[in-house]
């Protein structure tokens, strides 16, 4: 996952990975710098510091850029969304914190330039299309669990955030990636066969989510995600998700966003798997063989079920995910 860096707003400085940009916060990089800024902003010149912030580098989360900042230079989506709290008492500021980092969602948080504030980075499974929505859902999701409202004005795949300086940035390699409906309105999810009930896409997304998250916690017991062996991770990970029944382009969308691997690699090691495991789509589907068994009261909820002889049902529910009322 790529980050374009910027200066004065409007110049591309690099690319760098986001682990790369949390590096830089967590060791140092700006400390000289932003420790001047807060002085400025301790002795009381919120002027001096706001027009002087503005030469502090800043990167764009969500996205990299080619030659500018507009949405004619976007080159690549990066599903990481940024969190943005402001005016946050220090007193508070430890304890608020905490709450934020015991979220399974949390991927990264940094305390901002003026040290009053918070930055949250969350991996998410939007598309640049969906992005809006997603993070209407994101931010709605952090206000329920914190009781603390965001900054609403930061929801644009364009949207800068300031580097920082925090020896204690916290970032989780176990995180979850978020969840949601957030689908463009020529999207939905796919199904291998037309006698398949249509899913719910919130349902269908938090249910192949939380499969795959269990897909790669197995994976990560046997397999480490490093050097000389993130492709054979990825299409480990990949092969248990399509003996579960997740949709190979979810697992596309999902695994491009949360690991650090380049993109053509990941595509390819997913293809692999599918392709030459296409056999075995669903085989330990969860919820397959429970479908099955239900009553007839039950079937009669859908018609393309109730059309379907119940040996047929059988047989073609080894091939398709199927997701529970």
């Amino acid at each position: 996952m790529k980050v374009s860096v910027f200066e004065k707003f409007t110049r591309i400085v690099c690319n760098l990975s986001i682990n790369e940009v949390l590096d830089r916060i967590r060791d140092g990089y700006y400390r000289e710098y932003v420790t001047y800024l807060r002085t400025i902003l301790d002795q009381g010149n919120k002027k001096k510091y706001n027009e002087y912030k503005k030469k502090l580098q800043a990167f764009t989360p969500s996205a990299i850029y080619n030659g500018g900042r507009k949405e004619e230079n976007f080159s690549e989506y990066s599903g990481i969304m940024c969190i943005d709290y402001d005016s946050i008492s220090p007193d508070k500021l430890k304890g608020f914190i905490n709450m934020i980092i015991a979220l399974p969602y949390t991927y990264a948080c940094f305390v901002s330039p003026s040290n009053r504030g918070l930055k949250v980075l969350v991996l998410t499974s939007s598309t640049v299309e969906t992005h809006k929505t997603v993070y209407a859902q994101l931010l709605e999701y952090y206000q329920s669990e914190l009781g603390i409202k965001a900054d609403q004005q930061c929801n644009d795949v364009t949207r800068l955030c300031f580097m920082s300086w925090d020896p204690n940035l916290y970032l989780s390699t176990q995180s979850s990636i978020f969840p949601s409906s957030g689908m463009s309105e020529s999207e939905s999810l796919p199904t291998q066969n037309s006698t398949t009930k249509k899913m719910d896409d919130t349902d269908a997304r938090t249910f192949y989510i939380k499969e795959m998250t269990v897909c790669i916690n197995d994976t990560e017991k046997k397999v480490n995600f490093e050097e000389g062996d993130r492709n054979n991770f990825i299409y480990r990970v990949a092969c248990k998700c399509n003996r579960k029944g997740v949709p190979e382009f979810l697992v596309r969308e999902l695994l491009c966003a949360k690991y650090d691997l380049d993109k053509k690699e990941i595509l390819a090691s997913i293809k692999s798997a599918y392709t030459n495991h296409s056999a075995e789509f669903a085989k330990y589907a969860k919820h397959a063989n429970s479908l099955t068994n239900k009553s007839k009261e039950n079937a009669k909820n859908n018609s393309a079920l109730e059309k379907a002889p119940l040996e047929d049902l059988k047989d073609s529910l080894k091939e398709t995910p199927t997701i529970p009322d």
